[in-house]
């Protein structure tokens, strides 16, 4: 038996979904003039005449809640999820009623904001970008790339605009990319402090321990953040990354004091007087 829905009881048009075979199809009875006022697409239904419009491919779920706030009614489902919300965006860019859901959106996608998970930053991205919500595009996309772990599928769905899948797979390569560049700089330091530098002013001969103190006090500072073991700092988000490299000790080397034999003071003197020089 079919699931129906009077938004309008007496309304001229009824809009099936699923199968009516197999025991499955969904019915919502509305008014055409009144979906005429937000889509062109209901304009066309205005006719007079009553008529039973099939609609297979599209979400019952979505097109309820278009219909409910069309008509001015109380919704069915007051606080959809996420995955709901996607699914009336893409009807909303498919009949292009946006300007008629504008205000909805926006409150149902504040409502979900409180409680979202990363895993809802994509769609967020892509019911943004369908309905020209140019902040929270900007800002879902900057969640994307900075917050997602490399774990989190960045794929686009086939069912988005071409323009769109394009952009999201730019930001899964941006992401990439990024994460990569700020492992590398860092696994710099790591080498730099490892094999000791001719910028290190602070050793005074061969058998000197400053450069090994020195090394000891870094790795000790390093094993005490989130970036310890080095293997973790790749299945972190950007942002986790570069937060623990901020609140990274910076003090590793102050805290090792120069030699005070006269070989140091004489290094130091020699390496005065290149600077100058140079």
């Amino acid at each position: 038996m079919a699931e129906v829905h009077e938004v309008v009881p007496d309304g001229d048009v009824r809009l099936i979904f699923g199968s009516e075979e197999n025991g499955n199809s969904t019915h919502i009875l509305v008014s055409p003039v009144v979906l005429s006022f937000g889509s062109p697409e209901g304009a066309t239904l205005a006719s007079g005449t009553r008529l039973d419009l099939p609609l297979p491919e599209d979400c019952p779920e979505g097109m309820l809640a278009i219909c409910e706030v069309m008509h001015m009614k109380t919704p069915t489902y007051p606080t959809p999820s996420v995955d709901s919300l996607l699914q009336v965006a893409l009807l909303v860019d498919k009949y292009d009623c946006r300007a008629a859901m504008c205000f909805a959106m926006k409150i149902w996608m504040q409502s979900v904001e409180g409680k979202l998970l990363v895993r809802d930053s994509l769609n967020l991205f892509i019911i943004a970008y369908l309905m020209d919500f140019r902040k929270s595009f900007s800002k879902y996309g900057r969640v994307l790339v900075a917050d997602t772990e490399p774990e989190f599928n960045l794929t686009p769905p086939d069912c988005i605009p071409e323009t769109l899948q394009r952009a999201i797979e730019t930001l899964s390569d941006s992401r990439q990319q990024l994460r990569k560049e700020l492992v590398s700089k860092f696994e710099e330091v790591i080498d730099e402090e490892c094999a000791g530098s001719d910028d290190f002013i602070g050793a005074c001969d061969e058998d000197c321990d400053y450069f090994s103190t020195r090394l000891y006090n870094f790795m000790a500072k390093l094993k005490k953040t989130p970036l310890w073991p080095l293997t973790r700092s790749m299945d972190q988000s950007l942002q986790n990354i570069l937060a623990a490299l901020l609140k990274f000790p910076s003090e590793w080397a102050e805290a090792v004091s120069p030699c005070d034999d006269g070989l140091y003071q004489d290094n130091c003197n020699e390496q005065t007087t290149s600077i100058i020089k140079d």
